[in-house]
């Protein structure tokens, strides 16, 4: 039996191929510095010390493309403070240590801003045995510590369409999205902070299938889709934005969707990529034909799910598309941990653009991608 939508207004709305979006980005772990090179410094605290470096970072990062355009560097400034609920795995470690729990938080970016990637490879080191800012500052990333990535539109509120999308979307792929965020065995240990949607008290005893008729027909507002996909845990935390996929911040003044099941991290090429991996996932909800979307959250509700066939999606119609170094990054990944990677021809989007077939570019390079022919 296949999804599909009624005829309402609502859902006859037209995809949105002309929206900009904004990313901010917020980031946590445990800072430490030579008590004796600390005092030096001058600061207060470390977490005043960071967000000065890091803010001296990001005009640094703004030159070259202040010198190409001619424009000024932006007064968009990152804000350190003090984290909660985050601790070091050693303690000990840190007795000579000047050490600090921070959460660092961006601006609100461009969606394909230049600076923001620029900036994340200035601000940590590659170094990933001792990851650190300027080599000065050292980072530690754990359990206790959260990423998390909020996109908003610019200038304009979400439409519900977009949103309704976006909640199918990730509520099918969920599981494979995991395995690509976990371990080399594909196991994520879920976090008290970012729950399953599919598991919340309200979808947990339906079919995937049933999931998303439950958003496409008991679902007809933001504030339906937000009740259904973060309902009260009805746990200690209490909190309806400690999911995976946050939409509560949708009803408030930010109008923004949160993206919370990632690892904490310091690796920038990991951040990078995470980041426009769900910048790809909203403009998928935004600017995909529902017959499509009804496609593809068919075939992958009712039948295996095929991770390909979201991969595909968000190269040809993203906008911008999803980079393909991205595809091959979580391709290899998901190809390590057993996710399915085939695709069936029936998911393809009917309407491309001209000379470009959905998968034209899957069994070219997946001998490149993936290290394998077969």
């Amino acid at each position: 039996m296949s999804i599909s939508s009624d005829s309402s207004a609502e859902d006859r709305a037209r995809p949105r191929l002309d929206v900009d979006y904004s990313v901010r980005l917020k980031l946590e772990f445990i800072a430490a510095m030579p008590r004796y090179i600390f005092k030096s410094k001058g600061s207060k605290s470390l977490k005043d010390l960071l967000e000065k470096r890091i803010n001296e970072l990001m005009h640094k990062a703004e030159r070259p493309l202040a010198a190409s355009t001619g424009k000024q560097q932006s007064p968009l400034r990152w804000t350190a403070i003090e984290g909660s609920y985050i601790d070091p795995n050693h303690p000990e470690s840190l007795r000579n240590q000047e050490s600090q729990p921070i959460q660092i938080v961006s601006p609100l970016f461009p969606q394909s801003s230049q600076v923001r990637e620029s900036l994340l490879k200035l601000i940590f080191n590659a170094d990933t045995i001792n990851p650190s800012i300027d080599h000065e500052i050292l980072l530690e990333v754990n359990a206790s510590c959260n990423f998390s990535v909020q996109i908003g539109r610019t200038g304009e509120d979400y439409d519900f369409r977009t949103i309704r999308n976006l909640s199918m979307l990730v509520l099918v792929f969920e599981g494979e999205i995991d395995k690509i965020l976990g371990d080399h065995t594909g196991y994520m240990t879920e976090s008290v902070w970012a729950k399953s949607n599919s598991r919340n008290s309200t979808l947990k005893d339906f079919s995937l299938e049933d999931k998303c008729r439950h958003l496409l027909h008991k679902c007809f507002s933001i504030e339906d889709v937000a009740d259904a996909m973060c309902a009260d845990p009805k746990d200690d935390t209490g909190a309806r934005h400690f999911y995976k996929y946050n939409f509560m911040h949708l009803l408030t003044e930010e109008k923004v969707i949160e993206f919370r099941q990632h690892d904490a991290t310091v690796d920038a090429k990991q951040i990078v990529f995470w980041t426009k991996f769900v910048c790809s996932l909203v403009s998928l909800a935004s600017v995909v034909q529902d017959r499509d979307l009804f496609k593809l959250i068919s075939a992958n509700a009712t039948g295996p799910v095929h991770i390909n066939e979201l991969f595909s999606y968000l190269h040809i119609l993203s906008k911008p598309p999803l980079p393909l170094e991205v595809v091959a990054d979580f391709a290899r990944k998901a190809a390590a941990r057993g996710v399915v990677i085939d695709s069936r021809l029936g998911t393809l989007p009917q309407k491309l653009p001209d000379g470009i077939s959905p998968f034209f570019w899957w069994p070219r390079a997946r001998t490149n991608l993936l290290g394998r022919s077969d």
